[in-house]
């Protein structure tokens, strides 16, 4: 789940509620949002992913073909 917030001291303040109790523990990956996401970072590998080109079904197909007649001939 991606949340975004502000920096408030030692805290990080969100919009929304965390669908967790108080105290839960949690694991936290921070990234500033003012200077774009870093190289590497989810946030730049959903930008990425959504900045490809569709590919045609009929593409994808032979592709798939391909795939499978390489294992036929690896046996």
């Amino acid at each position: 789940m991606f949340y975004k917030g502000k920096v408030k001291g030692k805290s990080i303040e969100f919009k929304q509620e965390l669908p967790y109790e108080e105290g839960h523990s949690v694991y936290v990956i921070v990234e500033s949002l003012e200077n774009g996401p870093s190289t590497g970072s989810p946030a730049e590998i959903v930008k990425t992913m959504r900045s490809l080109p569709n590919v045609p079904p009929e593409d994808i197909g032979a592709l798939e073909r391909a795939i499978e007649k390489g294992k036929e001939t690896q046996n």
